[in-house]
């Protein structure tokens, strides 16, 4: 495989997994895929080729694309019965209430998650309904 060929090929990869991973450098990509970076940063800039330009236009464009931060607490079923399939699991959440404590949460359903949040809220209100 030529040079040429060789960094056309590692520059192209990179900016497919740059997409999934926007800190990647190209200094660790091209040592994770065996390719001599200073002769890839050579051959960059004979082609007119920015590493700056690349990660900005590609991070202008993804951001068009808005990622959701968070997935709705909706239970999947009538709020009597338990979810128990293994799809509306959740796992590893971390809750932060508007009165600072932070709650861990290792597993647990959306239902029970989202009824936790209710019973907490409404224990709240109330405490604040006795302090006036």
């Amino acid at each position: 495989m030529t040079a040429h060929a060789l960094y056309t090929q590692t520059l192209s990869e990179y900016k497919s997994r740059l997409i999934s991973s926007p800190c990647l450098t190209l200094r660790s990509y091209c040592h994770e895929c065996h390719v001599n970076y200073h002769g890839m940063e050579l051959w960059l800039s004979r082609h007119g080729i920015r590493i700056r330009e690349l990660r900005s236009s590609l991070s202008a464009s993804s951001s068009e694309k808005p990622v959701p931060c968070f997935s709705p607490l909706v239970p999947s079923s009538a709020p009597s019965a338990r979810p128990s399939s293994s799809s509306d699991m959740l796992y590893g959440i971390n809750i932060t209430f508007p009165d600072g404590v932070i709650i861990s949460i290792k597993q647990g359903s959306s239902f029970g998650i989202h009824r936790f949040i209710d019973l907490y809220n409404r224990k709240i209100q109330e405490e604040q309904s006795c302090l006036l």
